[in-house]
């Protein structure tokens, strides 16, 4: 039984704290200023705001056809897709990058053109994966036409607002989670501690009875005298 409450209690703390990891980003999220512009203006605006996470433009256009499906861990299969962003369409073949538009997840191949009241594209900055640097190198090989800007960032295009409120759920879902494995581990801490205190009480009365029998043993010898 305790073992199944141990097994228990180390898969909620592994999906608690897989929560928390995945929610880590909402204070990122939350103390980021949102950068609006034109996609044009976005190396400008990372200049002036470098850890701003959170963009809203007024145009942008992503290449669906021109999109990098990337092997970021191989033995497990998963990956991500990759697409250029470009100011408006009549850029796509001889235009310049300026971001990178990526999946939302690992084993979906869709990336999602997420428009906010203004009609331009609006999304979060992902920090990206080491095999990102040679899929733009094979990129940049198989469309020598196009320009990537510096620092061409990589954007999850969804509403910021609903991604911050969908990244704090994660986190205080997760540190939830981990407030009631505490709890019970507590509760089992204690539960132990009054098992081995009882267990050290019986000891203590079993060698209190065991005392006098010793010594009452010479006086009987005396007595058979």
């Amino acid at each position: 039984m305790r073992y199944c409450f141990h097994v228990v209690i180390t898969l909620l703390m592994l999906a608690a704290y897989a929560e928390v990891f995945s929610g880590s980003t909402w204070l990122l999220l939350y103390t980021s200023p949102v950068v609006r512009g034109r996609v044009a203006e976005l190396h400008d605006s990372l200049i002036s705001e470098p850890g701003a996470r959170k963009f809203v433009f007024s145009d942008g256009f992503v290449a669906q056809d021109l999109k990098l499906t990337i092997c970021c861990i191989p033995k497990c299969g998963l990956g991500q897709t990759l697409a250029p962003i470009f100011s408006d369409a009549s850029a796509r073949l001889h235009g310049v990058v300026f971001a990178w538009a990526t999946g939302q997840d690992w084993e979906s191949s869709d990336i999602l053109e997420h428009r906010c009241a203004d009609g331009g594209l609006c999304g979060v900055r992902y920090d990206g994966h080491a095999a990102f640097g040679c899929a733009i190198d094979e990129f940049k090989t198989m469309h020598p036409g196009l320009k990537i800007a510096s620092g061409a960032p990589f954007l999850v295009l969804r509403n910021p607002a609903s991604a911050e409120e969908h990244r704090r759920r994660d986190f205080f879902l997760g540190c939830c989670v981990l407030a009631v494995i505490f709890f019970l581990t507590f509760i089992e801490l204690g539960c132990l501690r009054c098992q081995q205190r009882g267990v050290d009480d019986l000891r203590e009365a079993t060698a209190e009875e065991k005392v006098p029998l010793s010594r009452s043993r010479p006086d009987d010898d005396s007595t058979s005298d």
